[in-house]
């Protein structure tokens, strides 16, 4: 699957209602960054059609990375986390909460404020993706986002 086919993704009436149903909550009393993207990566498959491969293509991430953050082994940096949120169009409260557990959080710069941007849309809107966020960091001087 190419780019291009991986970031049109639409949900349907139905799956919107699973998104809004209990079962697609964000938040677990015992979750860990490794337990949450796994669900997070299952719930993007199980929406979309999309697996660890495609999401690895989107980012830039190598597939034995993600599999390593999946696994606990490895921790993730900040651009990893936007870029796998980005790629899964996870919504606002699935974003910080990974953000959260990798014990991480975004600032009041401006290369953080255009990630908080691109985080709280990408659920919505086509538009807010990766090359669209790198468009508006390079505008404006700031490093692209990248693994």
């Amino acid at each position: 699957m190419s780019k291009k086919q991986v970031t049109k993704i639409r949900l349907t009436p139905e799956q919107w209602e699973w998104v809004l149903s209990d079962g697609y909550k964000a938040y677990s009393s015992e979750a860990t960054f490794s337990s949450a993207l796994t669900k997070y990566m299952s719930d993007v498959q199980n929406l979309y059609g999309v697996r660890q491969k495609e999401i690895s293509v989107l980012t830039g991430i190598e597939s034995t990375v993600i599999t390593k953050y999946r696994k606990g082994i490895r921790k993730p940096t900040i651009t990893a986390v936007i870029l796998l949120s980005l790629a899964m169009k996870l919504t606002p409260d699935r974003s910080q909460y990974l953000l959260y557990l990798a014990g991480l959080q975004l600032n009041e710069c401006l290369e953080h404020r255009i990630y908080r941007m691109f985080l709280f849309g990408c659920a919505y809107n086509d538009d807010y993706n990766i090359s669209n966020c790198n468009k508006v960091l390079k505008s404006k001087g700031l490093t692209l986002l990248k693994a």
